[in-house]
């Protein structure tokens, strides 16, 4: 975690992007390669809009906040979301630490369905 002041934290930096994340460079995804991925592993405990399973509904997961809603297996969260929005780079993170999905590709592409599913809502 960088606890150096630089210039770009003088409050004119995007609230929206960490700044441990803001050199993550994540690579193109493709959202129908996501959407199988997303049937054969995150389907399990998410669905794309009923909240009925074991997670929340991932529609709208696409630059919501983090945390804002309340989930029974909500202690499997992190406390390092508290406060930040799940962005590209925060879920290509989160996807590899938490999830163990260590393909960058397959990291995007689930990234890419999962922004895809935001805009046809």
């Amino acid at each position: 975690m960088l606890t150096t002041k630089k210039a770009w934290d003088l409050g004119k930096r995007n609230r929206f992007i960490n700044q441990e994340e803001a050199d993550i460079d994540v690579p193109d995804g493709d959202a129908i390669r996501g959407e199988k991925l997303f049937n054969a592993s995150c389907s399990v405990c998410h669905s794309r809009d009923k909240t009925e399973l074991m997670g929340p509904s991932l529609r709208n997961v696409y630059n919501r906040k983090a945390l804002t809603k309340e989930w029974p297996y909500r202690r499997w969260n992190p406390d390092k979301l508290i406060g930040t929005y799940w962005t590209r780079e925060r879920l290509f993170i989160f996807l590899d630490e938490d999830h163990g999905l260590k393909d960058s590709f397959d990291r995007a592409c689930i990234i890419e369905y999962l922004h895809y599913l935001k805009l046809i809502t």
